[in-house]
């Protein structure tokens, strides 16, 4: 018997835009991130390329072979915090509080952490266009795995009670993964 990879059109908070490709989603990554910005993390890494570098999330999570979707998030400041945090090491060690998938609220909670402290998480709100945010469901969780940084942005903004009017939208798959990988 296979697993169910089918999303469910009536996810609450989100609103149904239409399957999408996983070069379009690749596509919009790339867009968003293949800059200079990025570049000098993943020369950093020891990366060649921002391919080279995105290679080690899309292979282990098997994003290629996913059948995706795209959702207007209607009400994001409702809806983000309670996403769940993608497996990245570096944000388990410094940003999860000792919690194994913590959604965007308790990530800004953790004790510990400089979160509500970084001018990092402010700045990025700051920035103009929409946003966008690619996700995985697991169960019915959704862990984000492209937006940490503006889902967490999103999440404080939440919790200062701020305005926000900015567009999001999430490309969502569900993954035939029971547990994602520590990346």
């Amino acid at each position: 018997m296979s697993k169910d990879t089918t999303l469910h059109h009536d996810l609450p908070g989100l609103e149904f835009e239409g399957v999408r490709s996983w070069d379009e989603v690749y596509q919009t990554w790339k867009n968003d991130e293949d800059n200079e910005h990025f570049k000098r993390e993943y020369l950093e890494a020891g990366h060649p390329s921002w391919e080279s570098w995105r290679s080690g999330v899309i292979v282990p999570l098997d994003l290629e072979e996913l059948e995706w979707s795209s959702y207007r998030i209607t009400s994001p400041i409702q809806t983000i915090p309670d996403f769940h945090g993608g497996p990245f090491k570096a944000w388990r060690d410094r940003y999860y509080g000792g919690l194994q998938n913590p959604t965007f609220r308790e990530i800004i909670e953790a004790p510990g952490t400089d979160v509500r402290e970084r001018d990092k998480f402010s700045e990025i709100l700051k920035s103009k266009g929409d946003i966008s945010l690619i996700g995985l469901l697991i169960g019915e969780e959704v862990r984000i795995i492209e937006g940490m940084h503006r889902s967490t942005s999103i999440a404080l903004c939440a919790a200062r009670q701020q305005q926000f009017d900015t567009e999001v939208r999430i490309y969502l798959a569900r993954s035939t993964l029971t547990e994602l990988p520590l990346l």
